[in-house]
């Protein structure tokens, strides 16, 4: 309880890896927390949006990776967005005092906007229009714009946490798509039939291996530091 209200923090990812950053530190705080993953589905994450307030939650969180839209977004960069936009003029705010919160724990995280869009962008050719047409955006997901609107919708403070999995340089390939499950489950064994039919994508998909490393470190580490993310108090 905090002033006498229960805090549920209820988190929108977009596969298990990351919840599972979450699920542990509450797990280690004692606290609640509620995770849905997306599979990188729109739809999928709509619908885990609206669960989540459904379900009670008090606060909404997305958290995971981003493909990177600006030219100096590297692998790993901590994202701490001001904003959370989407492709049809949606503009929506981080709660300002969770974000100070976040900020005075993590002051390298950068406040640049993270453009939510419901198809993955998955060529260069795709990031550098995005990056074009929407220039005050870091970096692009499948989630934020879901849970952010759900959270003005149902007038709950929203925060949006993500790391640089790929640069704008880089193309992600099908091999790694086929590897997420409609439920955000990694399934290894799509990954590697969809490299005997796509074997030129191997050195690519080991680009990304090593790149989305560096990001699931950083969001590692700002994981164990649960209260500034809302878990174990904030």
């Amino acid at each position: 309880p905090e002033g006498g209200v229960f805090l549920l923090l209820g988190v929108l990812c977009g596969i298990h890896r990351e919840g599972r950053i979450i699920e542990a530190a509450a797990a280690a705080a004692g606290t609640p927390a509620m995770v849905r993953c997306s599979g990188a589905s729109a739809a999928n994450a709509a619908r885990g949006a609206r669960e989540l307030v459904e379900a009670g939650a008090t606060r909404l969180l997305s958290f995971g990776v981003a493909g990177g839209l600006a030219d100096d977004a590297r692998p790993g960069d901590l994202l701490t967005p001001e904003r959370v936009l989407d492709q049809c003029d949606g503009d929506w705010a981080a709660d300002p005092e969770w974000l100070a919160a976040l900020r005075a724990a993590w002051p390298e995280g950068r406040p640049d906007a993270v453009l939510g869009v419901d198809m993955a962008a998955t060529t260069i050719g795709q990031k550098v229009f995005l990056g074009a047409a929407f220039p005050a955006a870091v970096a692009v997901d499948m989630e934020s714009h879901h849970l952010a609107r759900a959270a003005a919708e149902a007038g709950l403070p929203f925060l949006c946490v993500r790391a640089v999995a790929d640069d704008r340089r880089s193309l992600l390939p099908r091999a790694a798509m086929a590897g997420v499950g409609p439920a955000g489950d990694e399934r290894p064994h799509r990954v590697l039939l969809s490299l005997l039919y796509r074997p030129h994508e191997i050195k690519a998909l080991i680009r990304l291996a090593r790149a989305s490393g560096r990001a699931f470190r950083t969001l590692g580490r700002v994981g164990r530091a649960g209260p500034c993310l809302g878990v174990g108090g904030a």
